[in-house]
């Protein structure tokens, strides 16, 4: 089984994943991607049997403040773009929150720090284990079970 996760965005972090019995192995790609329309990693949808995404939305109170004036929206471009080749290979995507990031770190052996930026391939990985754990019955990464 293949997780494909994404962090979209002007820089999207890539992470493509394989559980084997129920063991999340090294990232078989773990990238970054400036292409917004995700062709150049087009391949790895159709590798990957499910594809998560950071959800984007625009929040009240930022926008209120014009936090997104004349902003471009590239993530939800860039989501788009999933969605599109995601529907061309039949996979199924799933949109995460990015406030399930903090947990989703965890479960992927990795240190959160609120705030930081340029994390995109770091929270790629945590999103596609975060999926794995929780909806595919992986271990978390670090969890120090043997393999049966």
């Amino acid at each position: 089984m293949k997780v494909l996760g994404l962090d979209p965005g002007k820089t999207t972090g890539v992470a493509l994943i394989e559980i084997v019995n129920k063991r999340i192995k090294p990232p078989l790609a773990y990238l970054e991607c400036r292409d917004e329309t995700l062709l150049e990693i087009e391949h790895l949808f159709e590798e990957a049997d499910f594809i998560v995404v950071e959800d984007f939305k625009t929040r009240p109170g930022k926008a209120r403040q014009g936090a997104f004036d004349w902003d471009q929206m590239i993530a939800p471009q860039v989501i788009g773009a999933a969605k599109a080749l995601a529907k061309r290979y039949k996979r199924d995507l799933i949109l995460q929150q990015p406030s399930l990031k903090p947990v989703a770190y965890g479960l992927s052996n990795q240190k959160y720090y609120p705030g930081r930026k340029g994390m995109h391939r770091q929270d790629a990985l945590a999103h596609a284990v975060l999926y794995s754990v929780r909806n595919l019955h992986a271990l978390p990464v670090g969890s120090g079970k043997s393999e049966s």
